[in-house]
């Protein structure tokens, strides 16, 4: 796999943010967390955020060749990141957001309005720049 083919293009990024702020928005959204630490099975996982599988399709997943069997999604550029990253967009993020990320740390205070506002405002960010958006 070459280098480039590991990462979101803009386009597959802003995507999934899409279809992360249709499921916040809507009325029945409930936010989930899970992270698993049964030896031999860790995991983490959000209904919300880039670490959801159901947001991966085999064009963004990692491994196509593999998908379904395994949903691990593309790595996100310099320039994407998660909603709920708290990192600053300076650093490559191809690794390591769950002690950064606000739904894990924030330990159940994340409620539906600060998720949903998160969202919104991070694709409201990303439309005015239209960088991302145009492609």
């Amino acid at each position: 796999m070459k280098n480039k083919e590991m990462y979101l293009t803009d386009k597959q990024y802003y995507s999934i943010l899409l279809k992360i702020k249709k499921v916040v928005n809507q009325n029945s959204f409930k936010p989930y967390c899970d992270d698993c630490n049964i030896t031999g099975m860790k995991y983490t996982e959000t209904n919300c955020g880039f670490c959801n599988d159901e947001f991966t399709k085999k064009e963004t997943a990692m491994f196509p060749k593999d998908f379904p069997e395994r949903k691990d999604m593309k790595y996100c550029k310099s320039n994407h990141k998660c909603p709920f990253d708290t990192r600053v967009l300076d650093v490559d993020y191809a690794y390591g957001c769950f002690y950064y990320c606000y739904l894990f740390q924030s330990k159940g205070k994340a409620t539906v309005e600060i998720i949903r506002e998160i969202v919104n405002k991070l694709i409201e960010e990303i439309e005015k720049c239209a960088d991302l958006v145009k492609q």
